[in-house]
């Protein structure tokens, strides 16, 4: 695969001598946020890595607004050598990350932290946490735990976290939460790695990282970092995301089929450091219909859906139309029957995946109720267990 960066970054990077710690920071139009995230990671580093050598890097996707203007011009590290670079190949969230990362490789940086650029919520002790347990070599691997907004972190909440949790057997809470740790090796392993398709090139970069760390025997550990405020989006408005996840989700199960058929329970995975209490602000984002949106759509792919779905399946979503309220099981199943089909389908994956998003939009609907009712997390958790139950009907249906 080419690389990523461009030949006066390799001089740049090679210029500089090996590095503790690289931050990496992949951007796209975030010219209101940019400057904040970059000031509260000098900060972070020169308060709590004061002797360890780093590097701030700000990996843009050709923004155009002034995003990597802010970053050259506006910024100015007390702690840290900078490199800004708008990195090659297709546009997305995947290929920022593979920039960072090869610079990673460059410097011989021995940790790689990771923030998204829309944050607004993070603090310094955001990188003591997430840093200082990989420096002192505790872990290979840390996703975020944050306290978010039922409403934010719909992806998570019904697909990446229950299948996470379900398949691989470790509790990760944010599986592609944005904002990662790691050790050098594990960088080393990513860029090595032959399967780097286009789902993974843009949002499917989370969930690859996670699963890879999940399933090589890499050491994984969550590290709680509050609220999560940053710029939302509608979770109608994720449509492309959402396929991307999935499609890298269900392709990775095809690769680590002889594990996940054999792990039997899930288990916690460790805290890196201690969770405290915290409310998250509330999102601002209009409330929509959802159920209302799936129901327009499934006009014209019920007849589509028969023939993916298995009869009792099929089933339960006819029954569900018409008490307009999609459970916990019947989204599992739909998710297994999808995934068992993907495993043998050859023809266009991608559209494939693409017929699910309206049954995203029912349990959505449905799940969003069951927060109000019951809090997030049990309602989170009563999901992914849900997942777990079900997860021989998976394997039974797998190979067929």
């Amino acid at each position: 695969m080419k690389s990523s960066l461009g030949s006066n970054i390799h001089q740049q990077l090679h210029s500089m001598k090996h590095v503790d710690v690289l931050v990496g920071i992949p951007s796209f139009n975030n010219e209101k946020t940019i400057l904040g995230v970059l000031k509260t990671v000098d900060r972070g580093l020169s308060e709590y890595f004061p002797k360890s050598k780093s590097v701030i890097m700000v990996s843009d996707g050709n923004s155009t607004d002034s995003t990597l203007d802010i970053a050259f011009d506006k910024f100015k590290s007390v702690s840290s050598e900078k490199v800004c670079t708008t990195y090659r190949g297709m546009a997305g969230k995947g290929m920022a990350l593979r920039a960072i990362m090869e610079a990673a490789r460059i410097l011989k940086a021995k940790v790689l932290m990771l923030f998204d650029a829309d944050l607004k919520s993070i603090t310094p002790e955001w990188l003591r946490d997430l840093g200082q347990p990989l420096l002192d070599g505790k872990f290979d691997f840390i996703t975020p735990y944050y306290v978010r907004d039922y409403r934010d972190g719909t992806i998570t909440n019904l697909i990446t976290y229950p299948l996470t949790r379900a398949l691989y057997g470790q509790r990760l809470r944010q599986p592609i939460g944005g904002d990662f740790g790691m050790r050098a090796p594990l960088v080393r392993y990513f860029l090595d790695w032959a399967y780097w398709d286009n789902n993974v090139s843009r949002f499917g970069i989370d969930i690859w990282m996670t699963t890879i760390a999940a399933n090589e025997s890499f050491r994984t550990g969550q590290c709680f970092l509050g609220v999560k405020d940053h710029d939302s989006r509608r979770p109608d408005q994720l449509g492309p995301m959402f396929r991307q996840v999935l499609s890298t989700s269900f392709r990775l199960m095809e690769r680590y089929c002889h594990k996940w058929e054999m792990v039997k329970e899930s288990r916690d995975i460790p805290f890196v450091n201690a969770p405290y209490d915290v409310t998250p602000p509330k999102l601002t984002i209009g409330k929509d219909d959802y159920f209302a949106r799936y129901m327009e759509s499934s006009v014209n792919l019920m007849k589509i859906w028969k023939d993916i779905l298995r009869a009792g399946t099929f089933t339960q979503v006819k029954k569900a139309n018409v008490s307009g309220m999609f459970s916990a099981d019947i989204w599992t199943r739909i998710v297994y029957d999808f995934a068992s089909v993907y495993h043998s389908w050859k023809k266009d994956r991608f559209k494939l995946v693409g017929l699910i998003t309206p049954f995203y939009y029912a349990r959505l609907d449905a799940f969003l109720k069951e927060c109000e009712q019951l809090g997030t997390e049990e309602a989170v958790k009563r999901q992914a267990e849900v997942f777990e139950e079900n997860k021989n009907y998976l394997i039974e249906h797998w190979e067929n």
